[in-house]
């Protein structure tokens, strides 16, 4: 499967999870993205979408990528994630809500997990990589964007 598929198939599936009653959140998660290390954010709302009724930005990182698997039985996996990455999240001063989508490239059946990377989870992470350049980190299951 085309990676420009999968992280389209990837950021649908999030913004699914994000348009969901009581309807408090808009996503600003691009497609086809180059920016530096995030993906768009998740604007958050307490009740009404408007200017009065605005609580925040979230910063979110989507990654895509596929399985063989119909569904993964477990509610967690792991995922690599760049040194540089983690150094660019640390440096914005908010951390990231950080998504993992598998796809099964033969039924498109998709599953998104997260990981809340606040900055000193952040600061923990990069002290403890010292030499390396990526680390595997653990993912919990998500069905829906409003448990988070």
């Amino acid at each position: 499967m085309n990676t420009t598929i999968i992280e389209h198939l990837a950021c649908l599936e999030i913004n699914n999870l994000i348009l969901q009653p009581p309807f408090q959140l808009i996503s600003n998660i691009q497609w086809n993205d180059k920016g530096l290390s995030f993906d768009g954010d998740i604007e958050l709302y307490s009740s009404d979408i408007r200017k009065t009724d605005f609580n925040g930005r979230v910063p979110v990182q989507v990654k895509g990528t596929t399985t063989q698997k119909k569904q993964h039985k477990k509610s967690k996996i792991k995922h690599s994630v760049n040194k540089k990455d983690l150094e660019v999240y640390y440096k914005d001063g908010s951390g990231v809500l950080y998504f993992v989508v598998t796809i099964n490239p033969k039924t498109y059946d998709r599953q998104a997990y997260y990981r809340i990377l606040a900055p000193l989870d952040l600061k923990g992470l990069l002290d403890n990589l010292k030499l390396m350049e990526m680390i595997q980190l653990p993912y919990l299951l998500k069905s829906s964007i409003m448990e988070i």
